[in-house]
């Protein structure tokens, strides 16, 4: 098992997002510029409705924010002990959404797997669209070398 950490419209089961919020001043040191731009596209790209919003935008699923309200409040949403395959537990060091209480719980009740927690240095919540030299190899490299045990 692998495991990863706007504008809205109030209680919307969707939230409307405008593209900018993912061209931020930490995306620009972080990104390459073409990064940004494709995820900007692809996630316009994925709402029909996109263009019929001044300026476009995209709608996008709220149950994933939901859940992060509750985990962050202490709310428990599933028991990690039903969990009985190899784990690997990835968070980057400045990503503001996964805290390490959040990797010490998760390897605390994962009691039936065998656990590791790597926690990638100076990489950002959104590791897997960084530049290579900001953590995504060391994000790549880690998940091959666990999917090769």
């Amino acid at each position: 098992m692998l495991m990863f950490g706007f504008t809205f419209v109030k209680c919307a089961p969707v939230r409307i997002r405008l593209a900018g919020p993912f061209c931020s001043c930490m995306a620009r040191r972080y990104r390459a510029s073409h990064r940004s731009t494709c995820q900007s596209r692809a996630a316009l790209a994925s709402d029909p409705e996109t263009n019929s919003h001044n300026p476009p935008c995209f709608r996008s699923p709220n149950g994933a924010l939901e859940d992060s309200f509750y985990l962050a409040t202490g709310r428990q949403l599933w028991d990690a002990s039903f969990i009985y395959v190899p784990t690997l537990v990835l968070a980057s060091e400045r990503d503001f959404w996964s805290r390490p209480a959040d990797r010490e719980k998760i390897a605390h009740d994962l009691v039936h797997a065998s656990v590791r927690v790597v926690v990638i240095p100076d990489a950002t919540h959104f590791v897997h669209l960084d530049r290579p030299e900001r953590g995504r190899n060391e994000l790549l490299d880690e998940i091959v070398r666990f999917l090769k045990q």
